[in-house]
């Protein structure tokens, strides 16, 4: 080899023996014992979680499960509602079919509190459902298969906001529709199914029931009656306790009816009232007793009726002929 050759194969040979010491170094490095650290978090890998929501937010957990029975008729499971501030204990009832019924008293914003129960058996038994943790009353009460809904009083000052759960009281969100638990009492107004109130029209209101086109108010002894925004029409009813729509047609409640040892049902056409109205008698249901004048709760879908008096609940398979 020349001596040029020599001298190129000489350079190389550094260069390689150059790099192999660079690459040892490295290697020493890497392998060498490092400073102990605080370990991190091991990542894990999973769905994203529901949000959870405040005590005072927009869902909240409830007790009660059950599924819904037979269709009811969007009339058929509207319920009268009772007055917050009235006598702690009133009632509401909505029946959703023969086997299916929501039942709640009222409570008050400044006294007891309220209670919501659900019945899939005919009423043999009632389960708690969880109320919304705002509600400190219950002034309405809707229920149909596809959901429940209650004009709940909310809060120090008892606002008004409806509440609709599509899996029997398991979970509540606010409802912007205020006709979805229908009318109801709120601090002696009318709560309108529009979201506007009036004044109660008579003395001692303990219930409302809004149609699509009239609204009835309940006061002791007295229906009170009205078509769209026009005069209210009163109708004398001796022992009025409760009432629910048929169609057509108001299913009304009764006590101290003489020759009903119970609760008498009778009914009223619910159109082109006037204050010579009259009633026509339906039934007896005689194993409820009148409870004194207390509270007294009824519903209806198709000729399933519910009445809830005293301490019982009865049912009449019959539009109310029979109990």
């Amino acid at each position: 080899m020349t001596r040029r050759a020599l001298v190129i194969v000489a350079v190389v040979i550094v260069i390689l023996i150059i790099i192999d010491l660079v690459l040892v170094v490295l290697a020493l490095q890497k392998t060498a014992p490092q400073p102990a650290t605080t370990p991190g978090p091991i990542p894990t890998f999973t769905s994203p979680a529901s949000p959870v929501p405040s005590p005072s937010g927009t869902v909240t957990p409830g007790a009660g499960a059950g599924a819904g029975a037979a269709a009811a008729s969007p009339s058929s499971t509207a319920s009268t509602a009772t007055a917050v501030t009235g006598v702690a204990g009133d009632r509401m009832l909505s029946a959703v079919s023969a086997t299916e019924a929501w039942r709640a008293t009222a409570g008050a914003c400044d006294g007891a509190a309220p209670l919501l129960e659900h019945s899939t058996d005919g009423g043999v038994t009632w389960n708690a459902v969880q109320l919304p943790a705002s509600v400190q009353a219950i002034a309405g009460l809707r229920a149909s298969t596809a959901h429940v809904a209650i004009l709940g009083a909310t809060g120090t000052a008892c606002t008004a906001q409806d509440f609709v759960s599509t899996n029997a009281g398991g979970t509540w969100s606010p409802s912007s529709d205020p006709s979805v638990a229908g009318a109801g009492l709120l601090s002696g107004s009318v709560h309108l199914t529009s979201g506007s109130t009036v004044a109660a029209p008579c003395s001692g209101a303990f219930a409302v029931f809004e149609g699509n086109t009239t609204t009835t108010v309940l006061c002791p002894d007295v229906l009170v009656w009205r078509s769209g925004t026009g005069a209210w029409v009163h109708v004398p009813v001796t022992g009025l306790a409760a009432l629910t729509v048929n169609g057509s047609s108001y299913t009304i409640a009764r006590q101290g009816v003489a020759g009903c040892s119970g609760i008498a049902v009778d009914s009223m056409v619910a159109y082109g009232v006037t204050p010579a109205s009259t009633l026509k008698q339906l039934g007896c249901a005689s194993k409820l007793t009148s409870n004194g004048g207390g509270p007294v709760a009824i519903a209806q879908t198709g000729s399933d009726v519910w009445l809830w008096g005293g301490s019982s609940v009865a049912r009449s398979l019959t539009g109310g002929a029979s109990w």
